[in-house]
């Protein structure tokens, strides 16, 4: 109870369309002290702290075929025209035919990228490439 009436009503009631001035000062200075009492118990760790203790990553490759409905889809999207230029971008961005500085981000477009998410999309279920195109129909 003694929370609700130190902490919650002041701070809800300067967040009000209607507070006054002295509500909002009052608001700011609960909300200050509240930061105050509660921070020392807030544990922010970043990745260069705890990464002494994760275990190693470890990526495993598991290669398998495609079924026939996903080996239909894949070629179809492989054979039409928007796709067939992303990977000719790609492939002369790798190779350095690129007219650019032959990097692969100068020449990866939002063409590229999306023709790639929906060649992955097709491998790890039809159905997504599916949701996929729809999705972006109606967008």
């Amino acid at each position: 109870k003694q929370f609700r009436s130190d902490f919650v009503l002041p701070i809800g009631k300067s967040q009000s369309l209607d507070a006054s001035g002295d509500d909002i000062a009052l608001g700011t200075e609960c909300l200050k002290i509240l930061h105050q009492q509660v921070l020392p118990f807030v544990l922010r760790r970043e990745k260069s702290q705890v990464i002494k203790e994760l275990p190693p990553k470890i990526v495993t490759d598991v290669p398998c075929t495609l079924s026939e409905q996903q080996a239909t889809l894949y070629q179809h999207l492989v054979k039409q025209s928007k796709t067939k230029i992303a990977i000719d971008t790609i492939d002369k961005c790798l190779n350095g035919d690129s007219d650019i500085d032959g990097t692969l981000k100068h020449c990866v477009g939002n063409d590229v990228l999306s023709s790639i998410l929906q060649l992955r999309l097709i491998c790890t279920h039809p159905i997504l490439q599916h949701l996929y195109s729809t999705k972006n129909v109606y967008e």
